[in-house]
């Protein structure tokens, strides 16, 4: 059934982030071809239009980060907080599966903005020149992270892991937050920006009481001993918004089930 749910999310949201994908690629190969003419023998019109495609393909960019936040909060408050709620809870499935349906197909958009965006710098970047520019620097990047060995795959696997369970967890806030909202009649949206707020802070001072309590026990004094240091830190990261996400995802589900509030 979840994936069933899945598919009908993912059709119901795919006409907000494909058209935005597509055009962010276009025009990243707009600016690209561009910037293969000679820019000393450029027209004023020409170089005018250029213009407005970099601030286009800009403007797409900060689009595609929006959509993805306003959708996640859209589709969430519309199909279970709002008049949509009546008929979605009275379908033959649990409340996690909702929850889950709407977190990952979120989580799967964020992600792939995310790959969009760094698929369209590529394009605009990487050539034969940059290539060849960069060598030394790429040579030399690869012989350290060789040098670190086992500690460098690490460190790059947990830097993957806190990217998406970070990600993660800003969807979660945001559905703990208007869950909360949603208790509060005519101040839904007010109460839960103010409740998203009060959670980010929330997790700021846990993070900086976990660093700090990891700084007095760990000194880096050498490579290993400060790529290990590295790795503990960003575990504690890994493990302190593992633990915000168990809290605002039963937090919402503990809302949903005892105190949703469809008027």
């Amino acid at each position: 059934m979840l994936g069933r749910m899945m598919k009908y999310e993912i059709k119901a949201t795919q006409r907000t982030f494909l058209p935005i994908y597509g055009l962010i690629i276009i025009f990243a190969l707009l600016i690209r071809l561009f910037t293969q003419f000679n820019f000393q023998h450029m027209n004023g019109a020409f170089s005018f239009l250029m213009g407005i495609t970099i601030f286009i393909y800009v403007i797409l960019i900060a689009a595609a980060l929006i959509m993805t936040i306003v959708a996640t909060s859209r589709r969430f408050t519309t199909n279970l907080l709002g008049d949509e709620g009546y008929l979605s809870f009275t379908l033959p499935v649990k409340i996690h599966s909702h929850i889950d349906c709407k977190m990952l197909v979120s989580l799967m958009w964020a992600v792939l903005s995310v790959i969009v965006t760094l698929l369209s710098v590529f394009v605009l970047s990487v050539d034969t020149n940059f290539i060849n520019k960069n060598n030394p620097f790429f040579a030399e990047f690869g012989a350290d992270y060789s040098r670190c060995g086992n500690m460098a795959h690490l460190i790059t696997f947990e830097i993957i892991v806190l990217v998406l369970i970070s990600i993660l967890c800003v969807i979660l806030q945001i559905y703990a937050s208007a869950t909360v909202g949603n208790l509060c009649g005519k101040h839904r949206r007010l109460v839960s920006f103010g409740t998203f707020i009060g959670l980010g802070i929330a997790q700021m001072i846990v993070y900086s009481f976990a660093i700090s309590y990891r700084k007095n026990f760990l000194l880096p004094t050498d490579e290993q001993v400060m790529l290990s240091s590295i790795a503990a830190n960003i575990g504690i990261a890994i493990a302190v918004t593992a633990a915000f996400c168990v809290a605002f995802y039963f937090l919402t589900y503990w809302l949903l089930s005892r105190k949703l509030n469809l008027e």
